[in-house]
């Protein structure tokens, strides 16, 4: 038996939960990767400069994240996490409507 290690900032949940939850996610991120490197071009880096390639790849991953939040029902509750920051009004001269 091969020992690992889950590191988290789920404090809440207890250790057989995030396991479990751990467990199921294994797998998914890899057709993650082929869609990135393959479908969105985040494997062809533009240039030989690092900010110019990881805003390329930035860009990738934002595409990605907008077409797999369009294919979401309107049904299903998305929890974003980090929440979205908004100003109280203290700090803001603008009114959010």
């Amino acid at each position: 038996m091969k020992p690992f290690a889950v590191r988290t900032n789920l404090w809440d949940w207890k250790p057989k939960r995030l396991l479990v939850w751990h467990r199921e996610k294994a797998g998914t991120i890899e057709a993650v990767h082929d869609v990135l490197k393959n479908e969105l071009a985040g494997g062809v880096l533009p240039c030989g400069r690092y900010g110019a390639n990881a805003a390329w790849f930035r860009l990738a991953v934002i595409t990605y994240n907008v077409l797999t939040a369009r294919q979401i029902d309107e049904t299903t509750t998305v929890v974003c996490y980090p929440p979205p920051f908004i100003a109280d009004d203290s700090s803001s001269h603008h009114q959010l409507p």
